[in-house]
Parts: structure tokens; sequence; C-alpha cells
């Protein structure tokens, strides 16, 4: 795939999510209660054992006190016990959320694409925008109640994957340190921790990648968790080198706009010790995470879209190939016969 086709895809991807940016600021808002969900309950956890361990523990640094926290943890099993499940169940919460949301955020950016494939494919701004527009409250809550089942099971298994292989990675730098420490000449131990490190970056992107696309699957031709994790493997080696190329341009934009936002958020820091200036610095950081904060959403949705377009474009892709019918009347969803289509079926 040339460049300008590249570059053709991820704009086309970027105006549909665009036109349809209140899925962005849904998207946004959900990944930061997720985040909230999962890490709230394990900062409560970890702030009650420090004051409980402070009475019993010697003046010192607070690693000193979190040492202390965990040894009178581990000294009561029921209390660790109590702390894991806890943890686990903020963090399935947290999942499930976050998979709901996202089935309704994707259901709006698969029928945003559909509806974009009437306008011509050089268009670009106010025709693919005022084509594009998708949402409505009906079809995101439609998408998240339909879809929402599915992307939980998908969530749960991309979550088991992630586990494993983090724990292989631990294992692994673990046993590379005690090698370093107990062998006489370890000069072999870096490269070999930089390798295992590529190769568990490299298996969580791929991972990743097959979620994405699998969700997308889901959506666009309505079926299984199974069929859809066929379909994707279909997709990816039928249209391999496209797949990827969006795939690296999208890790691209969103670790540069991480890296902006942390080069901002860090020079505001430094205007703080301004005396004057130094009130403003706190808001203008704010703003720098709320604008990563939709910029990121932004990205993965825009990638989505074009995933999509080349999905429906492939000879043995969703079979929705039609034009989509123009929004329906005042009928309510659930009297409307069952529609021909999965892109039918996201214009109610």
């Amino acid at each position: 795939m040339d460049a300008p086709r590249l570059r053709s895809l991820l704009l086309r991807g970027g105006l549909i999510a665009g036109a349809n940016w209140p899925v962005v600021i849904a998207q946004g808002l959900s990944e930061s209660v997720v985040r909230a969900l999962a890490g709230i309950p394990l900062a409560g956890a970890a702030m009650l054992l420090w004051l409980v361990s402070v009475p019993h523990a010697a003046p010192g640094p607070a690693i000193d006190s979190a040492a202390a926290a965990l040894t009178a943890l581990a000294a009561e099993p029921a209390a660790l016990a109590g702390v894991a499940v806890s943890g686990i169940v903020a963090a399935l919460g947290a999942m499930a959320f976050g998979a709901v949301m996202k089935a309704g955020g994707v259901a709006v950016i698969v029928a945003g694409e559909a509806r974009a494939r009437a306008a011509p494919a050089a268009a670009r701004r106010v025709p693919l925008l005022s084509a594009a527009q998708a949402w409505s409250t009906a079809r995101f809550t439609h998408g998240c109640a339909r879809f929402g089942p599915r992307f939980v099971r998908l969530g749960l298994a991309l979550a088991v994957l992630e586990t494993a292989v983090a724990f292989g990675y631990a294992t692994a730098i673990v046993h590379a340190y005690r090698t370093f420490v107990s062998a006489a000449a370890s000069w072999w131990i870096a490269p070999a921790v930089a390798a295992v490190s590529v190769i568990a970056l490299t298996v969580s992107i791929v991972a990743e990648l097959g979620y994405r696309l699998t969700q997308l699957v889901v959506v666009a031709d309505d079926c299984g968790v199974r069929a859809a994790l066929r379909g994707a493997g279909g997709f990816v080696r039928r249209d391999a080198l496209i797949v990827a190329r969006l795939c690296l341009a999208a890790l691209a934009l969103s670790a540069l706009t991480f890296a902006i936002a942390l080069v901002a958020a860090a020079a505001f820091g430094l205007v703080s010790f301004v005396p004057v200036a130094g009130v403003v610095v706190l808001p203008l950081q704010a703003a720098v995470w709320v604008v990563r904060g939709l910029t990121l959403p932004f990205i993965d949705l825009a990638a989505l879209a074009a995933y999509a377009s080349v999905y429906r474009a492939s000879p043995e892709g969703t079979s929705s190939q039609a034009t989509v019918p123009a929004r329906p009347g005042p009928a309510s969803p659930a009297t409307l016969p069952p529609p021909a289509c999965p892109a039918e079926a996201l214009e109610r």
C-alpha cells in the first residue's frame, strides 16, 4: 500500500470520528471512569494499610512504612485475600463497564463508516462530515445492549492473555536478575532482557490489534465471538500489509500525543516556581491531560473507522455492502422487521 492511500484512509477515518464526536467524549469519559474504578479501591486499601502500620512502624522513610504494611498484611491471610478479591472485583467491574461503552462507540463508528461509503472517495471535510454523522443516543444504547455481552467476553479473554504475558515477562526478568547476581560472566543478560521486553511488547500489541479487529467484525457482521475471531483472522491474512501499516501509524500517533502531553505538563510544572504565574499552572496542566484524554480516543476511533473501510472493501468482508437506507420514521425499533444486514440494524 502506498503512502497516499494510507494518508487517505487515516484522513477519512479521522473525519468519520470527528463527525461522531460525542463518541470520542463518551469513550474518553469511560476510560477515565475505568481507571477510577480500578484504581480507587486499591489506593484506598493501600492508604488504610499504611495508616494501620504507622503506629507499629519505626520512624523512617515511606518505603519502610509500606514494607511494614505488607508484612502486617502477609501475617493475616484473610486480610490479604480480602484485598486481592476487592482488587479483582474492581478490575472486572471496570473492564465490563469499559467493554459495554466500547460496544456502543464501535456501533456508531461502523454505522458512520457505512454512511460515508455513499460519499465520493475524494470527498473531504464538509461533505464527508455530513455524510458520516451517525450519532444518536438510541443507536449508542442499542449498540451497548446488543454487543455489550460479546465485548465483555472479548475483554475477559484479552485480560487473561495480557495477565499471562505480564506473568511470563515478570518471571523472565526475575530469572535474569538472579542469573545476573549469581553468574560471573553475565554480559548477555542485557540483550536477553531487551529481547524478552520486545517479545512481550509485540505480543501485547498483536493481542490488542486482534481484540480491536474482532470487535469490528462482531459489530459489522453481527456475529458471535468465535465467528468474529475467524473473520478477523481472515481479514488480517487478506490485508496484512494495510492492517499492519494502519496499526503502526495509530501507535505512532498515540505515542507522539502522549509524549507531547508529557512534555507540556512538565513545562508547565517549571512555570510553577514563578510566584504569580504559578497560580495558573494547575488549570493548564489539567487542560493538557484533558486534551490528551480526548485525543487518544479520537486516534483509536479514527483507526477503527479506517479498519472498517478496508474490511468493507475486502471482497470476502462483511456482507452488508448495500447502501445504508434512510433513517426510519417514528416507529418503535422493537416493532420493525428484522433487517437484511447489520448496517440496517444499526440504523434503527
